[in-house]
């Protein structure tokens, strides 16, 4: 399974891998594929066909012919009644689907909270892709959260806490904004745990809106660093709308938006940097921020 954050790029994600597996090529530049017999197959219930089809065709050169894509959008793919389950087995069987990308998972799923209910879904999923003979599947998800002061530490899946058990390998994929915000950069960061896999610290990777292709890029500088800069860019924007003398640190962390996680990281750095300069102001134990 693979957990991403909003808007990070999880179905360009998933369509770059799918392009990968049907051509051979190295997945991000980086990690040699597999050969599969069979095909790919991709489930789309999120995007628009159009803009699906648009996507597919900027990114899916080699192997087109043998990357299969249902589009799902509005209907309910209900895994655990058995008109679906037999239609799903026939569709995969009958475009001979070697690996399964579902996207995203949580439109399949009424209760994605309780792990009773998900430990059934996951269990006719696994009925299904026995039947089928399907070799791999990817489950692409939204993130939940990170726990409270883990703001560095890898984000869980969205809904109950089966969902990261049940899984082979979990994957993360996230940008450097915070949960719930647009990516800053075209900058994405890749982690990955389970059974025979450690892919942590995590991969830097670089987005071609182009190509619609990542690739992973050493020389980029890590998901913390990055995050460190966007901050401080928030911080000096905030004091320069306020004015100089205007905002103090607890003022100047509201008007930054967002989640307060290493907002005191990003304000001390600043004034480090010698973007921001700090006084106390006369009568008052409150430190006051400024442009230089």
């Amino acid at each position: 399974m693979m957990s991403a954050q909003f808007k990070a790029g999880k179905t360009t994600f998933g369509i770059d891998m799918a392009s990968c597996l049907v051509s051979g090529d190295d997945f991000l530049e980086c990690f040699e594929v597999d050969k599969i017999a069979g095909n790919v197959g991709y489930w789309n219930m999120e995007v628009d066909e159009a803009q699906m089809y648009q996507w597919q065709d900027q990114r899916v050169k080699t192997g087109a012919e043998r990357f299969y894509t249902a589009h799902l959008r509005g209907k309910r793919m209900d895994l655990l009644h058995d008109l679906t389950a037999e239609w799903t087995v026939r569709w995969l069987k009958g475009h001979d689907i070697d690996v399964w990308l579902l996207d995203p998972m949580g439109r399949m799923l009424d209760e994605e909270n309780s792990s009773s209910a998900f430990n059934m879904w996951f269990r006719s999923l696994e009925a299904i892709v026995t039947e089928a003979g399907v070799r791999a599947t990817l489950l692409i998800h939204h993130s939940g959260h990170a726990g409270v002061g883990m703001d560095d530490a890898v984000p869980r899946a969205r809904g109950a806490s089966a969902m990261m058990g049940n899984t082979d390998c979990n994957i993360a994929f996230r940008h450097a904004g915070g949960l719930g915000e647009m990516p800053p950069d075209n900058y994405r960061y890749l982690s990955a745990f389970g059974r025979g896999v450690d892919l942590y610290p995590e991969l830097s990777l670089e987005y071609d809106e182009y190509t619609r292709k990542y690739s992973v890029d050493d020389s980029a500088p890590s998901r913390k660093q990055t995050k460190l800069e966007f901050d401080i860019d928030r911080a000096v924007a905030a004091v320069e709308e306020a004015g100089d003398w205007e905002l103090n640190k607890a003022s100047l962390k509201s008007a930054m938006g967002g989640s307060n996680s290493n907002k005191d990281a990003a304000i001390d750095a600043a004034v480090r940097n010698g973007r921001l300069q700090v006084r106390q102001k006369p009568g008052s134990r409150a430190m006051f921020y400024a442009i230089p």
